[in-house]
């Protein structure tokens, strides 16, 4: 991912960690929780931008057995797209996702649950 992509994505989740004297963060737990990340058996790759900014990847990890198999080549196309035009990319409209989020207030949701038919 370039890095010009960067100041167009909106921020889903953000957290702070302290460097230890022995050059050691330990990633915070919203984080670990979001990328999958198990102790002692995750793996993490980061990426550093001329801008100062880096982003931390999950590496690795088996593919999920429910995960759809037409989502791999839509993410091609869609990369392709972006690296084709990226003029066209544009920050979600933030009114947008405040309508969206007044909309759920509230309401739980189980991802890991199965859907029933009135999902």
């Amino acid at each position: 991912m370039d890095s010009h992509y960067l100041c167009l994505m909106a921020t889903l989740l953000e957290a702070e960690a302290a460097l230890t004297a022995q050059n050691q963060i330990t990633i915070p737990a919203n984080i670990r929780k979001v990328l999958r990340l198990q102790g002692g058996k995750s793996r993490v790759k980061f990426q550093v931008f001329p801008t100062g900014r880096v982003l931390v990847f999950r590496v690795g990890g088996r593919v999920r057995k429910h995960d759809d198999s037409a989502l791999r080549p839509f993410l091609k196309l869609l990369a392709k797209d972006m690296e084709k035009a990226p003029k066209r990319i544009k920050p979600f409209p933030i009114d947008m996702l405040k309508r969206a989020r007044s909309v759920i207030t509230g309401v739980k949701v189980d991802l890991n649950g199965p859907l029933t038919g009135e999902d």
